[in-house]
């Protein structure tokens, strides 16, 4: 199945590209029934491990409990709140269930699966989001063995506001972010990449007030740094100012020699489109381990 399943179709498009705290509740009672179903018995998770100073800097490792591979690719999924929110289980008593999904799937396709939270706006403005990634990321690699980990196959995925983290920590103008490395690949879901581009008060809450400096913020503005190579998506229902950004980023990073590709998800919203993987519905998760499979054999 390489859309939504019919029924839920027609709710996703009934919905429309509208994006508030209704709609996330909408497309959670959708998808939590569907995921309760899944059998994830063989999957062992590894809670809670810090990986900073604050109670945010925290993380989610999960792994195939039959498996005894060292040196596994890894995929760190960084999740979207409007810089304000979110967690890396929006259901703290069925961690399994959502963003655990995601994480999940990749353990189900070879990978080990990581779900990281990070600081929180207005408390923590910007680069916090980009240097927390940072720490992930040094934490890791200082921990690969421990964790079964191959410091030369990690992938970093972000949704929303962590795309942005994400693609903050890529490309920057901040002497408080080191430089991007060791990284295979990078999947950027839906995220605010050109600040201009943002009519929506809530990201004063990040970035501050002062629109005049929106562009020394702009990821966009800072993409002639090497990278690895990327994977930009947007979906076909997100509002329209995140289709924008995604089609804006991905032809200026392709003008600028990097590797890149770009996909519309069919049949999703801003919420769906994470939401809905490790279930029956294929519309994007194989895309993903493509991406990241032909990266390792190459």
């Amino acid at each position: 199945m390489i859309t939504p399943p019919e029924d839920i179709s027609e709710k996703i498009k009934s919905i429309g590209n509208k994006f508030n705290h209704e709609v996330v509740k909408e497309i959670y009672k959708i998808y939590i029934p569907l995921l309760r179903k899944i059998n994830n018995d063989h999957i062992h998770v590894k809670k809670d491990i810090s990986y900073g100073e604050s109670d945010r800097n925290i993380l989610d490792i999960h792994y195939c409990k039959d498996t005894n591979k060292k040196n596994m690719p890894a995929v760190i999924y960084l999740h979207g709140g409007g810089f304000t929110g979110g967690n890396k289980n929006a259901l703290p008593d069925e961690p399994e269930l959502i963003h655990g999904n995601i994480a999940n799937y990749f353990v189900n396709n070879g990978f080990i699966g990581i779900n990281a939270t990070y600081r929180l706006a207005p408390e923590h403005k910007y680069p916090s989001g980009a240097e927390d990634v940072s720490k992930i990321i040094k934490f890791l690699i200082e921990n690969s063995k421990k964790f079964g980990i191959s410091k030369d196959k990690i992938f970093l995925f972000g949704q929303s506001a962590g795309a942005s983290h994400v693609a903050s920590y890529l490309f920057n103008n901040s002497p408080t972010i080191p430089e991007s490395g060791n990284l295979a690949g990078c999947i950027l879901f839906s995220g605010a990449y050109d600040l201009n581009l943002v009519n929506s008060n809530t990201i004063e809450n990040y970035y501050g007030k002062n629109r005049n400096l929106y562009s020394e913020m702009s990821s966009i503005n800072f993409i002639k740094k090497k990278c690895c190579p990327l994977y930009i998506f947007t979906s076909e229902f997100d509002p329209p100012v995140f289709k924008e950004q995604g089609k804006n980023f991905y032809e200026k990073l392709k003008n600028e020699g990097h590797k890149v590709n770009h996909k519309i998800i069919p049949g999703h919203n801003h919420i769906s489109q994470v939401i809905h993987l490790n279930t029956d519905d294929r519309s994007v998760g194989p895309y993903l381990i493509e991406f990241m499979k032909n990266i390792i054999a190459n």
